[in-house]
């Protein structure tokens, strides 16, 4: 097992400690713990920060997930370890979770979230911003896995499909948008509602796009200000704070590489390449070429080399993006073309003239460049292959040389959803 999930193992977080009093020894193991939260302290308004700093540290780790399983299915990373090739191989057994449970733990840590709030603070739950909060975290779980898997539960239900998860996730950023322009009103801080506003509808334009419905992706899109942005953090305050490939490939401990068929040899500042490749420590006969940190985290310097550390934040949300959904929506548009010029400049590209097809194929050449291991280029190749029938998955032999990449597009539910929700046959 990796040391990152051998350290941050997946379930509920314990968010409250219990001190059980043993009265029976004679006074020797009763405990007076000052610092404990009772049970009564569950019942005060003041635990509301606790709860959503609750939701928030579930999502986290799990957007993670989402960005490293992600990027290894896809065509952003390769790994030769043998416990996750079958997921880079798009051969995935249902026994693997994946970042299916803790995509599940965070959806369900936001939305149980929400109803002990609601719970705390009554009517003034419709007008407070940690309940806007919680919806737009609620809603991105919801998002990423409709993006990742073939269909999801919640809370035991039937399995949803994609773009019944797209719906339930537009439904919780709708909600965070009134709740947020409620808080703000109320007098909560603008900067703070402006943020979630800005998250919610970012999300709202991303899962109309993933479901084809361009008028509301773009209307959305256009509400999002270019400036904008949303990081997840990571710390190495502890193995659940640590950025995955950051905690991966450790020095001395490098076997997860860029995909040298799709990502490595493309000389775009945006993805610092090494002149080298690294030896693959536990496989001698193999190198790869080391991941660094890309233009979405916190490290990134244009023309530098900066090893993805724990401690590396992500920028998971921002303006660009919302311009990549509305220039999709829009089509091969001639602000398409500008703004495409304009994201080539970055990757000190030459400007193009293309229209049509290959103004779009430029579009989507673009994107997976600027937002490498940002946990969205799955649910862009789904999308381009459902509605635009253009398959950029990876294809023939794996990095191995013998092995034959799978045909799987999306991951398969997992055994221990099936086997334990009486509500999928």
């Amino acid at each position: 097992m990796h040391k990152r999930y051998r350290g941050r193992a997946r379930g509920l977080t314990a968010a409250f400690a219990t001190v059980v009093a043993l009265g029976a020894c004679s006074g020797m193991l009763d405990v007076t713990n000052p610092g404990a939260i009772v049970e009564d302290n569950l019942k005060d308004p003041i635990m509301v920060p606790a709860i959503v700093n609750g939701a928030i540290g579930e999502f986290q780790p799990a957007f993670d997930d989402a960005m490293f399983n992600g990027g290894l299915f896809t065509d952003e990373l390769i790994s030769l370890f043998t416990t996750i090739s079958t997921t880079d191989l798009r051969n995935i057994d249902p026994s693997t979770s994946g970042a299916y449970t803790s995509l599940s733990v965070a959806r369900g840590a936001a939305d149980r979230g929400i109803t002990q709030v609601t719970a705390l603070l009554g009517d003034k739950a419709s007008s407070n911003i940690d309940v806007a909060r919680m919806s737009v975290y609620g809603g991105y779980s919801i998002v990423l896995l409709g993006e990742m898997y073939c269909s999801a539960a919640i809370d035991l239900s039937a399995a949803y499909s994609p773009a019944e998860l797209f719906a339930q996730a537009i439904s919780r950023f709708n909600n965070a948008v009134t709740v947020a322009a409620a808080a703000k009103a109320a007098g909560a801080s603008a900067a703070a509602a402006d943020s979630i506003t800005n998250l919610a509808n970012l999300g709202i334009a991303r899962a109309s796009l993933d479901l084809n419905d361009k008028t509301t992706a773009i209307a959305k899109a256009q509400l999002v200000p270019a400036n904008f942005s949303f990081w997840v953090n990571h710390s190495s305050n502890s193995t659940r704070e640590y950025n995955a490939l950051g905690a991966e490939n450790w020095v001395g401990h490098e076997y997860i590489g860029m995909d040298p068929n799709s990502f490595a040899g493309l000389n775009d500042p945006r993805i610092p390449q090494a002149a080298t490749q690294v030896v693959v420590p536990f496989n001698t006969s193999f190198s790869i070429w080391l991941p660094y940190q890309p233009s979405e985290y916190s490290g990134y310097k244009p023309g530098t080399l900066v090893r993805i550390e724990n401690y590396t934040s992500i920028r998971f949300a921002d303006g660009l993006e919302a311009q990549y959904i509305a220039a999709e929506a829009q089509g091969p548009t001639a602000a398409t073309l500008a703004f495409v010029n304009t994201r080539r400049a970055v990757g000190n590209q030459a400007p193009v003239t293309y229209s049509g097809d290959a103004l779009l194929a430029e579009l989507r050449d673009q994107k997976r460049r600027d937002f490498f291991l940002t946990a969205t280029r799955l649910g862009d190749l789904q999308r381009y292959l459902k509605y635009y029938n253009v398959d950029n998955f990876p294809k023939g032999l794996w990095a191995d040389g013998t092995s034959v990449y799978g045909t799987q597009t999306c991951m398969p539910l997992m055994n221990s959803e099936t086997d334990n929700n009486p509500n999928i046959k």
